[in-house]
């Protein structure tokens, strides 16, 4: 059999045993002989690598109690000092009147498993420390191009406002004429173009870092880009809040800002939403943000489909920095995504007061 097996009787005796069992403890125990007893490795361990006397075995309690074992995870430790992981299972065994006359273990080799599980629990972290550190240059890489834009191409296009500002005044004192009136007139688009120009790259600078974050905190900030999500799309974004003062360190702070534009765009592509409630507040050790809305409602499988990419973005931001992202939707009635944060360094923190 590719399992091992051994049967003890009811004082731990072993008294039958496969070739697999062989295999795994690494030795032969002699049938019936009392010094081996409860198994037939040379030692146990449980999974942290605290060690297992064979009286004080799960067979041996089994024994005891009648009560059977189910994927119990062990090492066992062989004569020439190699170790393996096993996984145990253990059964009971009664006569015609139902009394416990032994019990039997089937193990198996999960050794190369664990090890995978390891290597691919490694793989994740450090791709976590990699996502992270990837999220940390990309947000120091959006503030120094905002900054950029706004203070370069912001600059140059208000300047340039000016001086087409300055020619038209010139112009306007100018006798008038066709070709006078001609020039006035495409000033003027230029103008407004210019003009028109500068909002988008405030605009674009904002979204790139808002300037807001940094200077007011989360709480205006989120604020803020409600604000302007709703004179964008036209929904009713209502931001309530009753605390204070936000004491979030910068990472988490920009990481939950980050996850209220992502659910705010897919409130916008997907809910068919009218209204957006946004609730902030501090329970029991965390920040929480509430974003619910009024349209069809997530189903189950959308949430766990696989190229749902902005669904995992903000729990993998989450978790990230030790949070989570709950995602409940009702069909008819809208969604709700819940965001909570651990407060840093066990601080407690509060918003600025408000609602809008």
């Amino acid at each position: 059999m590719p399992v091992a097996v051994y049967v003890c009787d009811t004082s731990g005796i072993i008294q039958s045993y496969n070739n697999r069992a062989v295999e795994l403890w690494g030795r032969e125990p002699k049938s019936g002989h009392t010094a081996q007893r409860y198994c037939g490795s040379l030692r146990l361990y449980t999974p942290d690598g605290k060690l297992v006397p064979h009286e004080e075995s799960k067979m041996a309690e089994v024994l005891r109690t009648g009560i059977g074992a189910r994927d119990l995870e062990l090492g066992i430790e062989r004569p020439d000092g190699s170790c393996i992981t096993v996984l145990v299972n253990i059964v009971p065994l009664r006569n015609g009147a139902g009394e416990l006359i032994g019990a039997m273990n089937c193990f198996q080799d999960i050794t190369e498993r664990k090890r995978a599980e390891k290597e691919r629990e490694h793989s994740l972290t450090q791709l976590r420390a990699l996502a992270a550190r990837l999220e940390t240059v990309r947000e120091e890489e959006s503030k120094r191009i905002a900054r950029e834009i706004h203070d370069e191409l912001g600059s140059a296009l208000t300047s340039l406002g000016w001086d087409i500002e300055g020619i038209q005044a010139v112009l306007s004192k100018s006798e008038s004429g066709p070709q006078l009136e001609l020039l006035v007139d495409r000033l003027r688009l230029m103008r407004k173009i210019v003009e028109s120009t500068v909002s988008a790259v405030q605009r674009i600078a904002s979204e790139l870092r808002p300037s807001v974050l940094d200077v007011m905190g989360l709480a205006s900030a989120i604020d803020w880009h409600a604000q302007q999500f709703q004179a964008r799309t036209g929904m009713v974004c209502q931001c309530e809040y009753s605390l204070e003062e936000v004491h979030l360190d910068r990472d988490r702070s920009t990481a939950v800002f980050r996850i209220f534009q992502e659910a705010l765009t897919n409130v916008l592509r997907h809910a068919q939403a009218t209204k957006i409630d946004i609730h902030m507040k501090e329970e029991a050790g965390e920040f929480i943000l509430g974003i619910s809305d009024n349209g069809r409602g997530i189903r189950e499988e959308e949430k766990s489909d696989q190229m749902s990419l902005g669904l995992l973005g903000m729990q993998e931001r989450a978790h990230l920095i030790g949070g989570q992202v709950e995602v409940i939707g009702i069909e008819g009635r809208g969604t709700a995504v819940t965001v909570r944060v651990p407060l840093a360094d066990g601080r407690s923190f509060a918003l600025n007061g408000g609602h809008r």
